[in-house]
């Protein structure tokens, strides 16, 4: 681009752009002249790297700033497939875990606690696997 071309604003109709403040002549008097587009932007550049602390036109850093929402929301898909993968692996472990108490409980359930003057009796199977097991009730002491 040219060093003494006119940028010219879109939203001025087609006026040469006043860019952060201006002296124009209105109704023949001078006035300061500012434009609502007009913006500053303090950070780094996304395509470059380089920190930038520059005004300009909105319409201008339309295209840096979509740049820069791309790769925040491609940071943030990232981050919450992280977080999903450390939920699925917990809900492994909880899953494997509940299912060793269910086991557990299984094997507690038929039982109960002996009452006065009772015994309680366990066997263990012919293969040690099956436990057989119950209460016998014992009469009074006789010394």
């Amino acid at each position: 681009m040219a060093e003494n071309a006119k940028i010219i604003c879109p939203m001025m109709g087609g006026q040469e752009c006043i860019g952060d403040g201006a002296i124009r002549m209105v109704e023949g008097k001078p006035e300061m002249v500012k434009c609502r587009f007009w913006v500053v932007v303090q950070g780094k550049n996304p395509q470059d790297g380089t920190v930038t602390n520059n005004g300009d036109c909105a319409f201008c850093w339309t295209p840096v700033l979509l740049i820069e929402n791309s790769k925040v929301n491609r940071e943030t898909g990232a981050a919450v497939e992280s977080l999903r993968n450390e939920a699925a692996t917990a809900q492994q472990l909880t899953q494997s875990l509940m299912g060793g108490i269910v086991q557990a409980i299984g094997q507690v359930q038929q039982s109960r606690i002996a009452g006065p003057g009772e015994v309680e009796w366990k066997a263990a199977g012919p293969n040690g696997s099956a436990v057989h097991g119950g209460f016998v009730q014992i009469e009074g002491d006789k010394t």
